[in-house]
């Protein structure tokens, strides 16, 4: 609503937009004051100062200790089991990654407090990093294991690098919302349970597997991994969708406190928690190390066992992909800001390979991170410059500190990420899918679980597939269905004329079809006519008229009912007629071998001959052409409207003596249209009658008028 003032020289509007009011106030012209915007809690003052240095400072510096905790979690992940010694390599390379993914965010992201860094695709380097131990044997030194561990991740993170900023070079971003939906669901629930899986061997060293189940209960194993396990599912439950997002840093600072307390409370001195497998590390002494030295393994890397593991570099980059849609989408509800989802793309891939050069890890945006940066009111660029010092300076100096770090820690993230995509999927996904699309979730997580990612996600596509078939299927392809005597051209016709198509006009069935045609659709469209054929109290079938106005497309299979309707049309002696086909459905007709060309013509009187012998053939202004084909009995019109004038045409030839609509007396015409009263005989003698040719003007574009027609 838009409400001015009385007065034109100070002119004042006031806008409601959804609950909304904006007041405006001016002089001469010149807005001046301010305006407040009250909506959904947020005011918003245009004299109010933005975030400051000092904010933005205080969120860098909570942003880089996030992403030092997700680097150390992830790393951990990576580099466990046989290649654990290799994890000291892997903080470094982590942390590298998160320094560099951070400073390209802070200078292209779409939104300014963008965070980024390692994240939960690092859980399909873990399988191959398995993959390779068990390759290579149970008794595989470290000394052979690590490096390849180290150049496979490092050539991940280079080919995921480039092929995201080549989907967002050429803006294919959007590729990726076509994987069904339900498919993205068991996906990330099969990451979830291998996060959780890590979150167990960090704590504990061990796998979650039914041979260690005795091991992960032994007294000594479960104070290990337990309380985290329970704080993990507590966080995933309790902060979802990047809400309460602060409530994270918060538990982990408490759990830091109190394993500290508790350790000093039962007189557990340094030594003892090390040799418990407590705490991260040892760590070298001489450092991380420089992260381009990472690069000498890609020279002395076994390519041969690496090219085994290069199917799970499919799956990365389309959880990388996921990872980015959906972070996308969530970030836009929260920050309500656009984000360009191709652009984050080819930030991403930069990144990624900047990263791969110094040896990084794979990355990209995170969702919570942002959200905490978003609710501290420090949405600057300033941000991520600040992560990236925060994490550098770890990377150069601080990273002794880590060592005092438990393991409880990384393990708490895992098992907090690992239950949020778990109970999502699993759990609060059986109330907004329906029962199939669960089914699919349900369907892909086991195969993930049972077989693997690359299994999974081509089981769940098939069924997805499957599914939409099915789904599709169900939709009504007839949009309406109406007969002759109902539904006319638009062509004037006199009384008897009306009359003989209101008669014989129930033998026209018009269908109006929808959406597009294939095996599934198309078979009701075949059930329809046949019962009307079968249904006695029909009248009998003489013309079937079929607008593909509204039909996107159809396949092949679509052709073939097309030739059962067109053995129906030979069977029961009726004509098909489609109206609106599109032309490469036309062409689809044509290769599918059932058209047959035939040029029709009209004369004078509309009256439509045909030629190839039958009817009279006339030259010059007697005659045009119209663009008919025929399809073996189907004949096709550009509109709906010409195709039932033909139809119409060949009713009233069928029906009238001669097989011509006969002339009637104008006066006989009058008759019926005026009163009783009126003289009709004397009203005809102010009538004059006009001969006209061809191309002869009835009336001028701007002419006066003195003629009534």
């Amino acid at each position: 609503m838009i409400r001015p003032a009385k007065s034109a020289i100070f002119p004042t509007l006031v806008f409601v937009y959804k609950g909304s009011s904006i007041t405006l106030s001016g002089q001469g012209g010149a807005v001046e004051g301010a305006f407040e915007v009250r909506e959904a809690g947020i005011n918003t003052h245009r004299g109010a100062e933005r975030p400051g240095l000092i904010r933005a400072g205080m969120a860098g510096a909570v942003a880089g200790l996030l992403v030092i905790l997700f680097s150390v979690s992830f790393s951990t992940l990576v580099f466990s089991g046989a290649a654990a010694p290799g994890v000291a390599a892997g903080y470094g390379m982590a942390l590298y990654s998160g320094l560099i993914l951070c400073l390209t965010m802070a200078a292209f992201s779409t939104y300014p407090g963008m965070v980024a860094g390692p994240d939960t695709s690092l859980a399909i380097l873990a399988l191959a990093a398995a993959s390779l131990a068990a390759a290579l044997g149970p008794d595989v030194a470290p000394e052979a294991l690590v490096p390849l561990v180290v150049a496979g991740a490092t050539a991940s993170t280079g080919v995921i690098g480039l092929v995201l900023f080549l989907l967002g070079q050429f803006r294919l971003g959007n590729l990726v919302r076509y994987v069904p939906f339900p498919v993205v669901g068991g996906f990330l629930a099969g990451v979830g349970w291998l996060l959780v899986g890590g979150g167990v061997r960090t704590m504990t060293d061990l796998p979650l597997e039914w041979a260690a189940l005795p091991g992960l209960l032994a007294p000594g194993e479960l104070p290990k991994w337990l309380p985290g396990a329970a704080i993990g599912l507590a966080l995933a439950l309790g902060v979802r969708e990047g809400r309460h997002a602060r409530t994270i840093p918060a538990v982990l600072v408490v759990v830091i406190a109190a394993f500290w307390a508790l350790a000093w409370a039962l007189g557990a001195d340094l030594r003892d928690l090390r040799e418990g497998a407590w705490l991260l590390g040892p760590f070298p002494k001489d450092g991380l190390g420089d992260p381009f030295q990472h690069l000498g393994a890609l020279a002395g890397a076994d390519w041969s066992l690496l090219a085994h593991e290069v199917p799970k570099l499919g799956t990365l980059v389309m959880l990388v992909l996921v990872g980015l849609l959906l972070t996308g989408t969530s970030l836009e509800l929260i920050t309500r800001t656009d984000i360009d989802l191709n652009r984050e793309l080819k930030v991403a891939g930069l990144g990624n390979l900047l990263s791969a050069l110094g040896g990084g890890l794979p990355g990209y945006q995170y969702l919570g991170t942002t959200s905490v940066v978003h609710q501290m009111g420090a949405p600057r660029r300033l941000v991520g410059v600040v992560a990236a010092g925060v994490i550098g300076a770890t990377l150069l100096f601080g990273y002794q500190a880590l060592s005092f770090l438990p393991r409880l820690v990384p393990g708490i993230l895992l098992m907090f990420m690992g239950f949020s995509f778990l109970t999502t999927w699993l759990v609060f996904a059986w109330r907004t899918l329906s029962r199939a699309e669960y089914g699919v979730v349900v369907l892909v997580f086991a195969v993930v679980v049972l077989f693997g990612f690359m299994e999974g996600v081509a089981a769940g596509i098939v069924a997805g597939v499957v599914l939409f078939v099915v789904n599709y299927s169900r939709v009504n392809v007839i949009r309406f269905a109406v007969d002759g005597a109902a539904y006319h051209a638009n062509v004037d016709r006199t009384e008897a004329a009306r009359a003989v198509l209101a008669e014989h006009g129930p033998g026209t069935l018009i269908l109006g079809l929808q959406g597009f045609i294939f095996f599934g659709t198309a078979n009701r469209l075949v059930r329809r006519v046949s019962q009307h054929l079968r249904d006695p109290s029909a009248a009998p079938l003489t013309n079937l008229v079929l607008d593909f106005r509204r039909v996107s497309g159809l396949d092949s299979s679509a052709a073939a009912s097309f030739n059962r309707l067109a053995q129906y049309a030979t069977r029961y002696g009726f004509r098909i007629v489609g109206t609106g086909l599109a032309p490469d459905a036309r062409d689809r007709l044509k290769r599918a071998g059932i058209r047959r060309e035939r040029r029709m013509w009209e004369d004078r009187r509309g009256r439509h001959r045909d030629g190839d012998g039958n009817g009279d053939r006339r030259t010059g202004a007697d005659r045009r052409v119209r663009d008919v084909i025929e399809v073996q009995r189907m004949i096709f019109f550009p509109d709906l409207d010409r195709g039932l004038e033909w139809c119409e045409e060949a009713l009233l030839r069928a029906h009238w003596p001669g097989g011509a609509e006969p002339a009637e007396p104008l006066a006989e015409q009058l008759r019926r249209s005026f009163p009783p009263s009126v003289d009709v005989a004397r009203f005809i003698e102010y009538l004059a009658v006009e001969d006209y040719a061809p191309d002869d003007a009835l009336i001028h574009q701007g002419d006066d008028a003195k003629d009534i027609f």
